[in-house]
């Protein structure tokens, strides 16, 4: 996480309260198309702070309204359904559903590759 959303998180955290939450999500490799799909249904309230990936991904609002901050530009965008839109490696989302919110991330997978092997691909993790 870069030092920019990391105090974004902290502040966050104080403000709202954060708890974690329990997520009806869903991934799997598409064996036919060679993508990986991530699919997520977050409560209206909830918040999410993804992780840094390290690669380009289609994210795609199916339901809902969401806020969406990226550490990239810092600015605040509000989505409405349905969306579809690129983001590029080193970038970080932050998501506040207002409504009921059906949200999928898609990537590519190379032949063989198994969701857990292209989760340590796409998601930058941090050294200690």
């Amino acid at each position: 996480m870069t030092k920019n959303m990391t105090n974004v998180v902290k502040c966050m955290h104080e403000v709202f309260e954060c708890q974690e939450a329990g997520f009806d999500d869903w991934h799997d490799v598409m064996p036919n198309t060679g993508l990986y799909v991530r699919y997520l249904n977050m409560p209206a309230g909830t918040m999410l702070i993804g992780k840094e990936h390290a690669e380009w991904s289609v994210n795609i609002l199916t339901a809902g309204t969401l806020v969406v901050m990226s550490d990239i530009k810092g600015e605040q965008v509000r989505l409405t359904a349905p969306q579809v839109f690129e983001t590029g490696p080193g970038t970080q989302k932050i998501g506040k559903a207002l409504t009921d919110v059906t949200f999928m991330n898609v990537v590519r997978a190379a032949p063989g590759e198994t969701k857990e092997d292209i989760y340590n691909r796409i998601v930058k993790h941090e050294e200690v």
